[in-house]
Formats: structure tokens, sequence, C-alpha cells
């Protein structure tokens, strides 16, 4: 049999029917989730995915999670089988009576993903009120909506780009943005009660740290965003992405995996055909 999901409850972690709806009862029940990329049969920044769940089940629950490295580490051997180009989603809540539990669950990727690291177009919008920011809901009904409202149809992937009340960037529907001007590589300074910081924004930041590259965490407003010399979105998902229009606006970009810094980090996400010439 070909495992497709498994849940880790108290008694650890045990398959799961391929047809039973993880995501729908996760989300009646309040709870919320973390979505990794798979290269080559390994989920990339699992480490850092660990740590996402732990934080968002104290941040909810107001307990530590009851999950460790090592239990971890042993649910991810147990789901063999994931395609070269794959993905995997973490989902986590609470069941009766206060019950811990967490599902990893196999997620294939649609045959159009590979055109989001042709660049992406983004368009703007106000940020709407939700409950703790910092948490991945599966309850994504507010989100969903302001997507739906204001995407428009365009030739490239779009991300939807949240604003503040004074204009400057929070973050994306599904991303975290860096952009690069004259003062260097910024990132918009999150709050706990603003925006969620996500694995890959983590991951990239650190590694620019060992490369000596400052990236410095501020407000950006919109004005200066579209402005700037190079604009990129990053995910557990995707990982980095270049921006090339903004309201269907063409921008003058920098690719990811063509900055000297950078393209160490981008090359195992990057599909088949783009090559990194730093």
């Amino acid at each position: 049999m070909v495992i497709e999901a498994l849940i880790l409850d108290s008694q650890g972690w045990a398959s799961v029917e391929p047809h039973k709806d993880l995501y729908r009862a996760a989300r009646a029940s309040g709870g919320f989730f973390s979505t990794a990329r798979v290269v080559g049969g390994e989920v990339q920044l699992a480490p850092f995915h660990l740590k996402r769940i732990q934080s968002m089940y104290t941040a909810v629950y107001g307990l530590a999670a009851p999950v460790n490295e090592s239990m971890w580490i042993e649910g991810l051997k147990q789901i063999p089988g994931f395609e070269p180009w794959d993905a995997c989603r973490f989902l986590c809540w609470q069941g009766p009576e206060r019950a811990f539990k967490l599902a990893i669950q196999k997620r294939p990727l649609p045959a159009e993903f590979p055109r989001r690291y042709l660049g992406m177009d983004v368009i703007t919008a106000r940020a709407v009120s939700r409950p703790d920011p910092r948490v991945k809901w599966c309850d994504r009904t507010q989100l969903d909506s302001l997507k739906n409202k204001v995407e428009t149809k365009a030739p490239s992937p779009q991300e939807v780009l949240l604003l503040d009340d004074e204009q400057n960037v929070i973050e994306g529907l599904y991303s975290n943005v860096f952009m690069l001007t004259r003062k260097g590589w910024a990132t918009p300074l999150l709050s706990p009660d603003k925006g969620l910081e996500g694995v890959a924004k983590q991951s990239l930041m650190g590694h620019a740290t060992t490369r000596g590259v400052t990236i410095e965490e501020r407000n950006i407003h919109l004005n200066e965003l579209e402005q700037a010399e190079a604009i990129w979105l990053t995910n557990g998902l995707m990982g980095v992405v270049p921006v090339t229009t903004i309201h269907s606006r063409p921008l003058q970009t920098q690719e990811p995996w063509s900055t000297s810094w950078a393209a160490e980090w981008c090359t195992p996400w990057l599909p088949q055909g783009i090559r990194t010439s730093p």
C-alpha cells in the first residue's frame, strides 16, 4: 500500500485512508497548516517547518506541542515514494478532549507550477482583519475572498500583497517579500500582530548572513517597492521567485538564481530548464 498520509496522536504515527479529508477536519477544529516542497524525495526546510508547527501550536492553544525532532523525522521517513517534483502538507489541530493531532499529507504540485519561476505579477490590497496573523490557519475564507475580489487576469501567476493603513507592505497572501534598492536588500518588518514570517524567509535570511549580505527588516512603503531594482517572493513551496510585473506594469528584475549570494540557496528548488548563472 502506498501511504498518502500519516497522523500522529498519543499512540504514535498511523496511516490514514486515502479518501479521508484531513484538511476539512483540521479546519473544522480551528487548526493550522504548513506546506513544504519535496526535492529528490527530501522535504525541504523540514526543521523550520517543525519549529513553525511548535510555535503556532503554542500561539493557538497556549501549550507546548507534544512533538519533537525525532518523532518528526520518524514520520517523514514513513511516507515513501515522493515524486521528484512534489510537496507535502503538515496539518495540526486538537481533537476531542483537546487531543493533539498532527498529519503529514502528500500533495502533488500542479503542472503549471514551474511558470512561477518565470516571474510573478503582484497586485496590492488593504489587509483584512483576521485572527492571530502569526498562524497559518486552515480556514482561509477571508483571505480567499479578498483574493477573488481583487485578482485580475494576467499572463503571469499572480500574488496579492497586503498593505497596512499607511500603505506599507506587510506580506503576500502566500508569501513574504524581499526587495533590492540602492540602499541594499530589505524585507518588511513583521510585528506579532501584523504578519507571518515564513520558513523560506527565515532560511534565506540566515543564508544571506552566512554570505555576508545584510537584509534590513523595516517598513517598506508601496511607492518604494514600485521603484525597487528587484522584488522577490518567498514561501516554503516555491522557495524564491522574481516579480516581473506589478499591477501588470513591467518591472526591472534580478533573478534569484543569477544573484551570487542567493544562487546556492535557490538551486535545489528550480525546475528543469532554469540554470543558475551568478
